[in-house]
Protein backbone atom coordinates (compact mmCIF):
# COMPACT_ATOMS: atom_id res chain seq x y z
CA UNK A 1 0.00 0.00 0.00
CA UNK A 2 1.47 3.17 -1.21
CA UNK A 3 -0.82 5.66 0.25
CA UNK A 4 0.56 6.80 3.94
CA UNK A 5 -1.69 7.26 6.78
CA UNK A 6 -0.81 10.16 8.54
CA UNK A 7 -3.24 9.79 11.14
CA UNK A 8 -3.71 6.70 13.87
CA UNK A 9 -6.86 6.89 13.95
CA UNK A 10 -9.31 6.61 11.13
CA UNK A 11 -12.84 5.75 10.24
CA UNK A 12 -14.06 2.63 8.57
CA UNK A 13 -15.34 4.79 5.54
CA UNK A 14 -11.43 6.38 5.03
CA UNK A 15 -9.92 2.77 5.63
CA UNK A 16 -12.41 1.30 2.75
CA UNK A 17 -11.55 4.39 0.58
CA UNK A 18 -8.46 3.77 0.91
CA UNK A 19 -7.83 0.16 0.43
CA UNK A 20 -10.57 0.55 -2.69
CA UNK A 21 -7.92 2.90 -4.35
CA UNK A 22 -5.14 0.41 -3.49
CA UNK A 23 -7.42 -2.57 -5.66
CA UNK A 24 -7.32 -4.99 -2.55
CA UNK A 25 -11.46 -4.30 -1.87
CA UNK A 26 -14.21 -4.14 -4.50
CA UNK A 27 -17.78 -3.08 -3.79
CA UNK A 28 -19.38 -1.34 -1.36
CA UNK A 29 -18.47 -0.81 2.63
CA UNK A 30 -20.35 -3.76 3.75
CA UNK A 31 -22.63 -2.64 7.36
CA UNK A 32 -21.38 -4.05 10.13
CA UNK A 33 -22.79 -3.64 13.82
CA UNK A 34 -19.75 -1.86 16.03
CA UNK A 35 -20.20 -1.67 19.30
CA UNK A 36 -21.26 1.88 21.05
CA UNK A 37 -18.39 4.01 21.55
CA UNK A 38 -17.51 4.10 25.89
CA UNK A 39 -17.69 7.26 27.29
CA UNK A 40 -15.14 9.64 27.30
CA UNK A 41 -11.86 9.03 29.75
CA UNK A 42 -12.61 11.52 32.17
CA UNK A 43 -16.75 10.60 32.33
CA UNK A 44 -15.12 6.57 32.83
CA UNK A 45 -13.19 7.90 35.79
CA UNK A 46 -15.58 10.39 37.65
CA UNK A 47 -17.88 7.82 37.13
CA UNK A 48 -15.73 4.51 38.85
CA UNK A 49 -15.07 6.92 41.22
CA UNK A 50 -18.60 8.14 42.05
CA UNK A 51 -19.49 4.03 41.66
CA UNK A 52 -16.72 3.24 44.69
CA UNK A 53 -17.42 5.94 47.15
CA UNK A 54 -21.88 5.28 46.27
CA UNK A 55 -20.47 1.69 47.91
CA UNK A 56 -19.74 3.23 50.67
CA UNK A 57 -22.60 4.64 51.44
CA UNK A 58 -24.65 1.43 50.45
CA UNK A 59 -22.99 -0.32 52.79
CA UNK A 60 -23.45 2.34 55.60
CA UNK A 61 -27.10 1.89 54.26
CA UNK A 62 -27.42 -1.80 54.47
CA UNK A 63 -25.33 -2.70 57.33
CA UNK A 64 -26.65 -0.40 59.90
CA UNK A 65 -30.08 -2.12 60.12
CA UNK A 66 -28.61 -5.69 59.95
CA UNK A 67 -26.36 -4.89 62.40
CA UNK A 68 -28.79 -3.60 64.87
CA UNK A 69 -31.36 -6.21 64.53
CA UNK A 70 -28.78 -8.81 65.04
CA UNK A 71 -26.09 -6.99 67.05
CA UNK A 72 -23.53 -9.33 65.42
CA UNK A 73 -20.51 -8.64 63.53
CA UNK A 74 -21.59 -11.69 61.46
CA UNK A 75 -24.07 -9.95 59.95
CA UNK A 76 -21.26 -8.06 57.78
CA UNK A 77 -20.19 -11.62 56.94
CA UNK A 78 -23.38 -12.42 55.09
CA UNK A 79 -24.10 -8.86 53.73
CA UNK A 80 -20.26 -8.97 52.42
CA UNK A 81 -20.78 -12.26 50.34
CA UNK A 82 -24.55 -11.25 49.43
CA UNK A 83 -22.71 -7.92 47.96
CA UNK A 84 -20.35 -9.71 46.51
CA UNK A 85 -21.87 -12.61 44.65
CA UNK A 86 -24.78 -10.34 43.55
CA UNK A 87 -21.48 -7.63 42.20
CA UNK A 88 -20.13 -11.06 40.46
CA UNK A 89 -23.26 -11.99 38.55
CA UNK A 90 -23.84 -8.43 37.33
CA UNK A 91 -20.47 -8.34 35.75
CA UNK A 92 -20.97 -11.79 33.96
CA UNK A 93 -24.21 -10.88 32.21
CA UNK A 94 -23.81 -10.46 28.47
CA UNK A 95 -25.47 -7.53 27.65
CA UNK A 96 -24.98 -4.67 30.44
CA UNK A 97 -24.83 -0.55 29.92
CA UNK A 98 -21.95 1.74 31.94
CA UNK A 99 -24.52 2.19 34.31
CA UNK A 100 -24.59 -1.14 35.53
CA UNK A 101 -21.38 -1.59 35.47
CA UNK A 102 -20.89 0.68 37.82
CA UNK A 103 -23.52 -0.35 40.03
CA UNK A 104 -21.62 -3.41 40.02
CA UNK A 105 -18.95 -2.16 40.90
CA UNK A 106 -20.89 0.00 44.35
CA UNK A 107 -22.35 -3.65 45.57
CA UNK A 108 -18.44 -4.77 44.94
CA UNK A 109 -16.60 -2.12 47.11
CA UNK A 110 -19.89 -2.28 49.66
CA UNK A 111 -19.26 -6.22 50.20
CA UNK A 112 -15.44 -6.08 50.26
CA UNK A 113 -15.72 -3.12 53.16
CA UNK A 114 -18.23 -5.28 54.85
CA UNK A 115 -15.94 -8.04 54.94
CA UNK A 116 -12.83 -5.46 55.99
CA UNK A 117 -15.01 -4.68 58.74
CA UNK A 118 -16.61 -8.01 59.93
CA UNK A 119 -12.43 -9.05 59.60
CA UNK A 120 -11.49 -6.30 61.77
CA UNK A 121 -14.68 -6.98 64.31
CA UNK A 122 -13.72 -10.85 64.66
CA UNK A 123 -9.57 -10.28 65.34
CA UNK A 124 -10.92 -7.31 67.88
CA UNK A 125 -12.97 -10.08 69.82
CA UNK A 126 -9.99 -12.41 70.04
CA UNK A 127 -7.40 -10.40 70.63
CA UNK A 128 -8.50 -7.06 72.04
CA UNK A 129 -6.03 -5.16 69.24
CA UNK A 130 -5.71 -5.05 65.57
CA UNK A 131 -3.38 -6.85 63.47
CA UNK A 132 -2.55 -4.74 60.10
CA UNK A 133 -0.29 -8.33 58.67
CA UNK A 134 -3.82 -10.47 59.41
CA UNK A 135 -6.02 -7.67 57.77
CA UNK A 136 -2.96 -6.99 54.76
CA UNK A 137 -3.51 -10.34 54.02
CA UNK A 138 -6.67 -11.02 54.10
CA UNK A 139 -7.13 -8.13 51.75
CA UNK A 140 -4.80 -8.93 49.44
CA UNK A 141 -5.86 -12.60 49.41
CA UNK A 142 -9.37 -11.08 48.43
CA UNK A 143 -8.11 -9.11 45.81
CA UNK A 144 -6.31 -11.83 44.33
CA UNK A 145 -9.73 -13.79 44.20
CA UNK A 146 -11.49 -10.98 42.82
CA UNK A 147 -8.80 -10.95 40.06
CA UNK A 148 -9.33 -13.90 39.19
CA UNK A 149 -13.27 -13.98 39.19
CA UNK A 150 -14.84 -10.58 37.75
CA UNK A 151 -13.24 -10.40 34.56
CA UNK A 152 -13.69 -6.63 33.94
CA UNK A 153 -10.80 -4.41 33.53
CA UNK A 154 -11.81 -1.11 35.41
CA UNK A 155 -12.56 -3.63 38.30
CA UNK A 156 -9.43 -5.62 38.17
CA UNK A 157 -7.39 -2.12 37.81
CA UNK A 158 -9.18 -1.09 41.07
CA UNK A 159 -8.49 -4.99 42.90
CA UNK A 160 -4.81 -4.74 41.52
CA UNK A 161 -4.58 -0.95 43.08
CA UNK A 162 -5.81 -2.56 46.31
CA UNK A 163 -3.91 -5.14 46.50
CA UNK A 164 -0.37 -3.40 45.82
CA UNK A 165 -1.67 -1.29 48.78
CA UNK A 166 -2.01 -4.41 50.93
CA UNK A 167 1.68 -5.77 49.67
CA UNK A 168 2.85 -2.12 51.08
CA UNK A 169 1.83 -2.54 54.58
CA UNK A 170 2.98 -6.06 54.15
CA UNK A 171 6.59 -4.33 53.30
CA UNK A 172 5.83 -1.56 56.29
CA UNK A 173 5.23 -4.28 58.85
CA UNK A 174 8.49 -6.34 57.95
CA UNK A 175 10.55 -2.90 58.19
CA UNK A 176 11.71 -3.27 54.41
CA UNK A 177 9.44 -0.46 53.11
CA UNK A 178 12.39 1.12 50.93
CA UNK A 179 12.20 -2.11 49.01
CA UNK A 180 8.57 -1.33 47.93
CA UNK A 181 9.33 1.25 44.81
CA UNK A 182 11.68 -1.40 43.57
CA UNK A 183 9.33 -3.92 43.37
CA UNK A 184 6.57 -1.96 42.10
CA UNK A 185 8.58 -0.72 39.00
CA UNK A 186 9.71 -4.45 38.22
CA UNK A 187 6.23 -5.36 38.52
CA UNK A 188 5.57 -2.36 36.24
CA UNK A 189 8.20 -3.08 33.71
CA UNK A 190 7.97 -7.00 33.70
CA UNK A 191 4.18 -6.47 32.65
CA UNK A 192 4.62 -3.47 30.03
CA UNK A 193 7.78 -5.08 28.86
CA UNK A 194 5.87 -8.48 27.93
CA UNK A 195 2.67 -7.34 26.45
CA UNK A 196 3.12 -8.90 23.37
CA UNK A 197 3.56 -12.12 24.58
CA UNK A 198 1.06 -11.64 27.01
CA UNK A 199 -1.43 -10.79 24.23
CA UNK A 200 0.10 -14.24 22.72
CA UNK A 201 -0.77 -16.35 25.46
CA UNK A 202 -4.11 -15.19 26.41
CA UNK A 203 -3.24 -13.67 30.29
CA UNK A 204 -3.05 -9.83 28.70
CA UNK A 205 -6.50 -9.36 30.01
CA UNK A 206 -5.45 -10.30 33.65
CA UNK A 207 -2.32 -8.67 33.44
CA UNK A 208 -2.90 -5.93 32.01
CA UNK A 209 -4.77 -4.02 34.93
CA UNK A 210 -2.00 -5.31 37.79
CA UNK A 211 0.80 -3.60 35.12
CA UNK A 212 -1.15 -0.44 34.73
CA UNK A 213 -1.97 -0.64 38.60
CA UNK A 214 1.51 -0.55 39.51
CA UNK A 215 2.44 2.26 36.54
CA UNK A 216 0.39 4.63 38.30
CA UNK A 217 1.34 3.59 41.83
CA UNK A 218 5.07 4.03 40.91
CA UNK A 219 4.50 7.70 39.65
CA UNK A 220 1.88 9.39 41.75
CA UNK A 221 3.09 6.81 45.11
CA UNK A 222 6.55 6.10 44.83
CA UNK A 223 7.65 9.52 43.03
CA UNK A 224 5.40 12.10 44.87
CA UNK A 225 4.71 10.88 47.90
CA UNK A 226 5.99 7.87 49.09
CA UNK A 227 9.78 9.27 49.60
CA UNK A 228 8.93 11.61 52.06
CA UNK A 229 7.46 9.30 53.91
CA UNK A 230 10.42 7.49 53.83
CA UNK A 231 12.55 10.25 54.66
CA UNK A 232 10.56 11.00 57.85
CA UNK A 233 10.90 7.24 58.77
CA UNK A 234 14.61 7.41 58.64
CA UNK A 235 15.43 5.89 55.22
CA UNK A 236 19.09 6.53 53.36
CA UNK A 237 19.73 7.84 50.00
CA UNK A 238 20.82 3.84 50.02
CA UNK A 239 17.56 2.36 50.85
CA UNK A 240 15.96 4.47 49.15
CA UNK A 241 17.39 4.96 45.52
CA UNK A 242 19.50 1.52 44.86
CA UNK A 243 16.46 -0.79 44.39
CA UNK A 244 15.30 1.69 41.40
CA UNK A 245 18.60 2.14 40.15
CA UNK A 246 18.63 -1.57 39.33
CA UNK A 247 15.37 -1.75 38.22
CA UNK A 248 16.33 0.78 35.84
CA UNK A 249 19.65 -0.64 34.48
CA UNK A 250 17.74 -3.87 34.00
CA UNK A 251 14.68 -2.12 31.88
CA UNK A 252 17.29 0.29 29.77
CA UNK A 253 19.53 -2.96 28.92
CA UNK A 254 16.08 -5.29 27.92
CA UNK A 255 14.84 -2.18 26.06
CA UNK A 256 18.03 -1.91 24.17
CA UNK A 257 18.20 -6.06 23.56
CA UNK A 258 18.57 -5.67 19.78
CA UNK A 259 20.15 -2.37 19.32
CA UNK A 260 23.93 -1.93 18.42
CA UNK A 261 26.61 -2.53 20.49
CA UNK A 262 27.70 0.98 21.12
CA UNK A 263 23.99 2.38 21.04
CA UNK A 264 23.05 -0.26 24.25
CA UNK A 265 26.35 1.12 26.12
CA UNK A 266 25.17 4.61 25.69
CA UNK A 267 21.62 3.78 26.78
CA UNK A 268 23.56 2.18 29.81
CA UNK A 269 26.04 4.51 30.34
CA UNK A 270 22.81 7.48 30.39
CA UNK A 271 20.92 5.03 33.05
CA UNK A 272 23.78 4.86 35.02
CA UNK A 273 24.26 8.78 35.21
CA UNK A 274 20.45 9.83 35.68
CA UNK A 275 20.35 7.16 38.81
CA UNK A 276 23.83 8.61 40.16
CA UNK A 277 22.75 12.49 39.46
CA UNK A 278 19.63 11.63 40.85
CA UNK A 279 20.61 9.11 43.96
CA UNK A 280 19.44 11.99 46.43
CA UNK A 281 16.06 12.19 44.15
CA UNK A 282 14.71 8.69 43.74
CA UNK A 283 11.38 9.98 42.53
CA UNK A 284 13.16 11.15 39.32
CA UNK A 285 14.62 7.37 38.71
CA UNK A 286 11.12 6.12 39.36
CA UNK A 287 9.62 8.78 37.19
CA UNK A 288 12.45 7.55 34.46
CA UNK A 289 11.40 3.79 34.95
CA UNK A 290 7.71 4.97 33.77
CA UNK A 291 8.87 7.33 30.97
CA UNK A 292 11.08 4.27 29.34
CA UNK A 293 8.18 1.85 29.80
CA UNK A 294 5.39 4.09 28.17
CA UNK A 295 7.17 5.31 25.28
CA UNK A 296 8.79 2.14 24.33
CA UNK A 297 5.03 0.58 24.33
CA UNK A 298 4.10 3.77 21.92
CA UNK A 299 1.49 5.30 25.30
CA UNK A 300 1.87 8.92 24.46
CA UNK A 301 -0.29 10.47 26.98
CA UNK A 302 1.01 7.99 29.82
CA UNK A 303 4.65 9.16 28.72
CA UNK A 304 3.42 12.75 29.01
CA UNK A 305 2.21 11.85 32.35
CA UNK A 306 5.59 10.48 33.72
CA UNK A 307 7.50 13.33 32.74
CA UNK A 308 4.63 15.74 34.42
CA UNK A 309 5.18 13.61 37.43
CA UNK A 310 9.01 14.30 36.85
CA UNK A 311 8.55 18.02 36.72
CA UNK A 312 6.36 18.00 39.84
CA UNK A 313 8.74 15.45 42.12
CA UNK A 314 11.82 18.07 40.98
CA UNK A 315 9.55 21.19 41.91
CA UNK A 316 8.90 20.03 45.13
CA UNK A 317 12.17 18.34 45.81
CA UNK A 318 14.37 21.65 44.73
CA UNK A 319 12.25 24.01 47.13
CA UNK A 320 12.31 21.53 49.86
CA UNK A 321 15.47 20.50 49.93
CA UNK A 322 17.71 22.34 52.49
CA UNK A 323 21.26 23.31 50.20
CA UNK A 324 22.31 26.71 49.17
CA UNK A 325 21.42 27.62 45.42
CA UNK A 326 24.57 26.78 43.96
CA UNK A 327 24.60 22.98 45.37
CA UNK A 328 20.93 23.01 44.16
CA UNK A 329 22.18 24.17 40.57
CA UNK A 330 24.89 21.96 40.46
CA UNK A 331 22.67 19.29 41.36
CA UNK A 332 19.95 20.31 38.39
CA UNK A 333 22.67 20.50 36.17
CA UNK A 334 23.86 16.84 36.55
CA UNK A 335 20.17 15.78 36.06
CA UNK A 336 20.24 18.46 32.60
CA UNK A 337 23.27 16.76 31.30
CA UNK A 338 21.48 13.01 32.19
CA UNK A 339 18.74 13.93 30.11
CA UNK A 340 20.84 14.96 27.12
CA UNK A 341 22.50 11.99 27.69
CA UNK A 342 18.98 10.25 27.68
CA UNK A 343 17.64 12.10 24.70
CA UNK A 344 20.61 11.66 22.41
CA UNK A 345 19.84 7.68 23.17
CA UNK A 346 16.07 8.47 22.23
CA UNK A 347 17.14 9.75 19.16
CA UNK A 348 20.05 6.97 18.40
CA UNK A 349 17.01 4.43 18.76
CA UNK A 350 14.53 6.24 16.56
CA UNK A 351 17.16 7.02 13.57
CA UNK A 352 17.83 2.81 14.08
CA UNK A 353 14.13 2.06 14.08
CA UNK A 354 13.55 4.32 10.93
CA UNK A 355 16.34 2.81 8.82
CA UNK A 356 16.06 -0.84 9.88
CA UNK A 357 12.31 0.00 8.23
Amino acid sequence: MNTSISSSRITLGELWSRLSSENLVRGELPSIALPPEPAPLFGRILMGFLGWLSGVFLLLSIAAPFYAIFDSVGAFWVIGVILLFAAWKLFAASKHTEFVEHLAQSLSVAGQLALVVALFNLIDLWSGRSSPVIVALFCLALQAALLLLIPHRMHRFMSSLFALCAIAVLFLEAKVEFLFPAFVAATAAIIWLNESSNLATGRDALLRPIGYAAWAILIFVCAVGFFEFLRERGGTQLHRSVGLAIVFLAVVAFVTMRATTVVRATAVIGALALSAAAFAAPGLIACAIAFVLAYVRGHARASVLALFAAACYLFAYYYQTDTSLIQKAISLAMVAAALAISAFVVSRLNLNSENAK
